[in-house]
């Protein structure tokens, strides 16, 4: 009879542990949502999880990589983008990230590159050609830049950010006109995103 209860135990503690057990996506998404919530620490101590249960999670070391990226750690963030990209050549988030952190490390030449093999990837990334048009507007190429953003604003005629940098690159030509053009219609998008908010 002990050892009926002895087994019996052990089954509800094998039971429980598996039942207690997150999958690596579900460390993923929990690690998501310490990052939504600025806790890029916990955030990535989730993506570390996921990737010890599986280590070809492509999002996971995505994810990892953005988190780090948030943080300043820009080279880190990069070698975390690559591991993404190594297991998902077509990972055109990844691709895109890793043009952002070699933007914010003032290789633009790169940031473009990459922003061009997610474009590749994918010819409707509005936020890919939005950040190909900032990339090419730190260089001073603002033709480049303004016909990026035209793109984004193309495939999504509502993305306030890129008709804000057309505004920002319009200006930079002294064409003011059209500037306050594009600034006008970056404000009244933002006013109704934030209408649409509120009344969420």
């Amino acid at each position: 009879m002990k050892c009926f209860w002895s087994l019996l135990l052990l089954l509800f503690i094998l039971a429980h542990s598996v039942q207690g057990q997150q999958t690596a996506e579900e460390w993923t998404n929990k690690g998501l949502d310490y990052a939504i919530e600025g806790k890029y620490v916990q955030a990535i101590q989730c993506y570390d999880e996921a990737i010890r249960i599986n280590p070809d999670l492509a999002m996971a070391w995505n994810n990892k990589g953005v988190a780090y990226h948030l943080q300043g750690n820009h080279s880190e963030a990069i070698r975390f983008l690559d591991e993404a990209i190594r297991i998902n050549p077509d990972f055109g988030m990844a691709w895109n990230n890793k043009g952002n952190a070699y933007a914010n490390l003032g290789n633009f030449t790169e940031a473009i590159h990459c922003y061009d093999l997610a474009i590749g990837l994918d010819p409707d990334d509005a936020l890919a050609w939005n950040n190909k048009g900032r990339a090419s507007g730190e260089q001073g190429n603002y033709t480049e830049a303004i016909r990026c953003y035209d793109e984004a604003i193309r495939i999504n005629p509502d993305y306030a950010l890129a008709w804000y940098n057309k505004g920002e690159a319009l200006r930079a030509t002294g064409d003011s006109v059209n500037a306050d053009a594009a600034f006008a219609r970056a404000r009244e998008l933002g006013r109704m995103a934030s209408a649409a908010f509120q009344e969420t």
